[in-house]
């Protein structure tokens, strides 16, 4: 989308999962995760509200997505860099 200028995304990595739980850690139940990052969260907002999106990319994304299962945590990040 236009106004991103980052997208990361994360797919569940079961055998690490097993350790942890191993070890009695809880683990999350998501399948993945997908972090997007734009100058305001309103520029995020426009994103879900563009026709573009709405007409092409949130129709297929319905194909592998669990929106209804799927959870929103808005978070303001902070990247530290230490040579």
């Amino acid at each position: 989308m236009h106004s991103l200028i980052l997208v990361v995304q994360g797919h569940t990595n079961h055998k690490i999962i097993k350790i942890l739980e191993g070890t009695g850690l809880h683990t999350a139940q998501w399948a993945g995760l997908a972090i997007y990052e734009a100058d305001s969260y309103e520029k995020i907002f426009a994103i879900f509200r563009d026709e573009e999106y709405l007409k092409v990319v949130l129709p297929d994304q319905k194909k592998f997505v669990d929106r209804e299962g799927s959870q929103v945590l808005p978070v303001d990040l902070a990247t530290i860099l230490d040579k």
